[in-house]
């Protein structure tokens, strides 16, 4: 699981979080747009859409050779929700967690003062009921849940930037007193999150041979969400989110079986509202570049005009013939999608300063970017008023299967199917025939065949097959020993936030401005710094165009996400109950996303070094200066993922359970496609070259992972039980970059931050192969080459990463911080209670501890996080212009002194425990 800016993400197999499919009973519950990291409807909220308690199991397929299940290319995700019997049973809970059931500030500063959390309570609330309606027959079920969280996120005072605690303090109040704005503060951002949510069922027995079910769920959830300060960035309280969110899902399934024939139809709607805003009054958002770290303040850049509406409709019939040793099934599956997407960017303008200092004395930005709206007119309407720019459109995607499934023997199994899925974009966005017949042939002569994407096209009708087999082989006739696995080709669906920017960034709905140093058209001077919301348009800009536009295009063929998968695993049972399991999953790309900026005139000088490092270094020319970027997504078949695991497990018997497993995961891509927007996934990628990329470790790359766990029930009595479990995760620490602090690729038009953090190093081997000049410290010192060699020798030598690469460019996310061992205990406290009707009612009282590796030991339970490490400058180039010069600063922490220590939420680096109390009637 990862941490991201939409959430929590959930990676199977090495893939991206989003090419998984969530199922609940079977019909498909996923977050189709793609902007939630989890996958779920309302995610970004951190809201479950259903609550766990109306779930009775939870599978996860990572390679299932059935053609009945797709939609994935990472896992798929089923929960089988509770339904109601003959008999009225239930329960009712509580949960609560404050900051007096935490502990002090996890730090590896032994001079740092360790302090509780700041006041909050996190309380959930809930309930569920399931019984006959008519017995034998018609059953129910309910359940609700509040849920009422809010999550300290302190901040470690280790600031790794060049201003103080009274600089930034400084900075807020002159905010207030020059522009009447109030950013908030930094230093404890607490996120909240309330929840309401309602879960009915209906299961009716119509017949022998025929079922109906039928279910809704109700969701609504809200959330503040700041960004939490680190020792790298500073983020002002009200450059926060606050995201509401509604969703209302039905499924109705009705199966038939007699034995020979059976159907099983399950159709169903999905209506999603997401409304997200920002906090505070409308300001601009401003990032100051602070030497080794970053301040933000203003309003967040991406909440300012975004609102997001779906309505999907999906039917699946599965019709299977039971013929003798083949059960042949016949089936399809189509999702029907309807989608509003409103969203403009950066409405309010960015400013990006080089310093502090040139913020305060109005110096100019060292960038400057907004979006404003073209329809009605221009700069006519922002935020959510701007409803002319939103994307509308409809897309289809039906999918048509076979399959066999053959009992060759009592032993062996083999199942084989043939399923194609074909997705249609009903409706095309509207035409820049300007971009068509002036823009494209000038690209195609600069970059080379476009492969048919062009303005007011999107690939449709695609036929994408997906063969599979598997089989399943006991080997001894006892179900002790079996062998299983198969192969075949796995096809997804795309997140539609990717090709539905080429509905809005089409040149017709939206103008962006993206301009380093930027001045004004009037008078040539830097841009002063404009507290309006609606500050500057292009023609406003020295060089900006009256009306520049980023471009998002698709390849005529482009397809969904595809992959070859196989896999095999042998089970094995054995003594008391245990069984040990080992398996090995291998994943190839054959269709992922593959982003390039069109709009940028190739390179005409390159890096001049003696050890082969020769990237490029772009001058920042635009092919078309009427337009800004133009993002060309097309597939690439490069990439692949492999995992090997090995578990022994026991489950529950004797009142005891236990298992453990150890899995290797390793993740290769050109990139990981982890953002919403097409641009910044070809902007935020560490490379050499965005428009030419490199296999690299991908973000997802698991490493190692130990996980085991025990449990033990002690039964002293009749009425009363105690059970104590523990679990352990070890795990391989985040994967990140080794970068160069400064654009030493030259403007390659992704933006001042981008090619000034994004650029990997190359690891010398020797003091040759790195042109170091001398610098002066803050002490007024001059650092020699040759002590700073020294410093950076060691450096590399001391990196069990970086060392391995001396002589060569260090690949994305070549480094890894520090393994990471958690141990998480749970007790529960049972009591049995006689009713008068004979049965028994349970009231359990729970105490879980999260992190209680970090309660036995403050130095234990860490969890550590780096974005990427400049830690070589690049201070600009020999008199040639081609020859890089560097400085390395003698005083450079280790990665783990470097890294931020996670401290926010229960999945963290500070211990915290929940009390909970449930009562189960019968």
């Amino acid at each position: 699981m990862l941490e991201t800016g939409d959430g929590p993400a959930i990676s199977f197999a090495g893939q991206n979080n989003r090419f998984n499919s969530i199922f609940i009973d079977g019909a498909v519950n996923n977050d189709v747009f793609g902007l939630a990291g989890s996958g779920t409807n309302g995610g970004q909220t951190g809201i479950q859409p259903i609550s766990p308690d109306a779930i009775d199991q939870l599978s996860i397929s990572l390679s299932p050779y059935d053609v009945t299940i797709g939609g994935f290319t990472g896992g798929g995700v089923n929960a089988v929700t509770r339904s109601g019997t003959n008999n009225v049973e239930g329960s009712a809970y509580y949960f609560f967690r404050n900051q007096e059931l935490a502990g002090l500030t996890p730090t590896d500063d032994p001079n740092a003062k360790r302090t509780k959390l700041s006041d909050f309570t996190s309380q959930t609330y809930g309930f569920r009921v399931g019984g006959p309606i008519v017995k034998n027959k018609l059953f129910f079920f309910i359940n609700g849940e509040i849920q009422r969280d809010r999550t300290p996120q302190p901040f470690d005072q280790n600031y790794q930037g060049n201003s103080t605690q009274q600089d930034l303090d400084n900075l807020r109040q002159y905010l207030i007193t020059k522009y009447g704005y109030d950013p908030g503060d930094y230093r404890n951002n607490t996120s909240e999150q309330n929840g309401n949510k309602l879960f009915v069922k209906l299961n009716w027995n119509i017949s022998k041979k025929h079922r109906l079910l039928l279910r809704h769920s109700y969701s609504y959830a809200e959330k503040l969400q700041p960004n939490r300060s680190t020792s790298q960035v500073i983020n002002f309280f009200n450059s926060a989110v606050f995201f509401p969110s509604t969703t209302n899902s039905t499924a109705l399934e009705w199966s038939f079986n007699d034995n020979r024939i059976a159907n099983k139809m399950i159709l169903g709607y999905t209506a999603v509202r997401d409304n997200r805003g920002y906090v505070g009054n409308p300001f601009p958002f401003v990032s100051i570049i602070d030497g080794n770290g970053t301040i933000n303040f203003g309003s967040e850049q991406f909440s300012i005009g975004n609102e997001l509406n779906q309505d999907v409709l999906t039917l699946t019939n599965n019709f299977s013939i039971y013929k003798g040793r083949h059960t042949i099934t016949l089936g399809t599956h189509n999702e029907y999608y309807n989608i509003y997407n409103l969203f403009v960017r950066q409405n309010f303008g960015v400013y990006t300063y080089n310093s502090l200092q040139d913020f305060l004395n109005d110096a100019g930005p060292s960038f400057y970017t907004r979006t404003y709206v073209l329809k009605p007119s221009i700069d006519a309407a922002q935020g959510d008023a701007a409803k002319d720019a939103a994307a509308k459109f409809r897309v289809l995607q039906t999918g048509w299967y076979a399959q066999d499934e053959f009992q060759v023997n009592n032993r062996l199994k083999i199942t084989g199917g043939l399923r194609i899925d074909i997705p249609f974009f009903l409706d095309k966005p509207e035409a820049n025939e300007n971009f068509n017949q002036t823009t494209l042939p000038l690209l195609e002569a600069e970059w080379g065949d476009l492969k048919g994407a062009k303005s007011g096209n999107m690939p449709s009708g695609v036929l994408m097959f997906s063969p599979k087999v598997g089989f399943n082989y006991d080997v001894k006739g006892n179900q002790t020993l079996q062998i299983r696995g198969g192969a075949g080709i796995f096809t997804g669906r795309i997140p539609f936030v990717w090709p539905g920017g080429a509905y809005t960034n089409n040149g017709v709905y939206l103008a962006t401005i993206n301009v380093s140093n930027p001045t004004l058209a009037s008078n040539g001077q830097p841009l002063p710094f404009n507290p309006n919301p609606k500050n500057y348009v292009g023609s406003d800009i020295a060089g900006a165009g009256s009306a520049p536009s980023q471009i998002d295009l698709f390849t005529n063929n482009f397809k969904f996400p595809q992959v070859f998968r196989t896999s095999l695993a042998v089970d094995y049972k054995l003594p008391m109950g245990w069984v040990a399991t080992l398996e090995g999953i291998y994943t190839k790309n054959i269709n992922y996303v593959y982003y390039r900026n069109l709009n940028l005139k190739k390179p005409t000088k390159f890096l001049n070094t003696p050890y082969g490092d020769n990237r490029p270094i772009y001058n920042g020319q635009r092919v078309d200066p009427a337009y800004d970027r133009v993002i060309w997504a097309d597939n690439t078949n490069e990439g692949y993922t492999y995992n090997l695991t090995a578990s022994l497990s026991r489950p529950f018997s004797n009142n005891w359970t236990a298992g453990v497993s150890y899995t290797f995961g390793r993740a290769k891509s050109l990139h990981d496609a982890t953002s919403s927007q097409n641009s910044s996934n070809w902007r935020f990628v560490e490379s050499t070259d965005r428009n030419n990329l490199k296999l690299g470790f991908s973000d997802f790359d698991l490493g190692s992972r130990i996980n085991a766990y025990v449990g033990y029930r002690f039964e002293y009595s009749k009425y009363a039980s105690t059970m104590i479990s523990l679990f352990y995760n070890g795990q391989s620490g985040s994967r990140f970059s080794y970068t160069y602090n400064g654009a030493i690729g030259g403007n390659d038009l992704s933006g001042t931050i981008e090619r000034s953090q994004y650029h990997l190093i190359y690891v010398p081997r020797d003091a040759s192969e790195i042109n170091l000049v001398n610098y002066t410290d803050s002490n007024g010192n001059t650092i020699t080459p040759a002590q700073q060699w020294e410093a950076l020798n060691k450096f590399i030598e001391d990196d069990p990463y970086l060392r391995k690469y001396r002589g060569q460019i260090a690949p994305r996310n070549a480094g890894r911080t520090p393994f990471t061992h958690i141990v998480d205990l749970k007790l529960m406290q049972e009591f049995k209670l006689k009713m008068n009707n004979g049965k028994e009612n349970r009231l359990q009282i729970t105490f879980d501890v999260f992190n209680f590796t970090n309660l036995l030991n403050k130095d234990w339970g860490r969890r550590y996080f780096i974005s990427r490490y400049r830690i070589i400058n690049f201070v600009g180039y020999e008199p040639d212009g081609v020859t890089p010069r560097f400085t390395f600063d003698v005083n450079t922490k280790k990665v783990k002194d470097f890294a931020t220590i996670d401290d926010s939420g229960i999945y963290s680096s500070r211990w915290q425990a929940q009390l909970g109390i449930r009562y189960i009637f019968q």
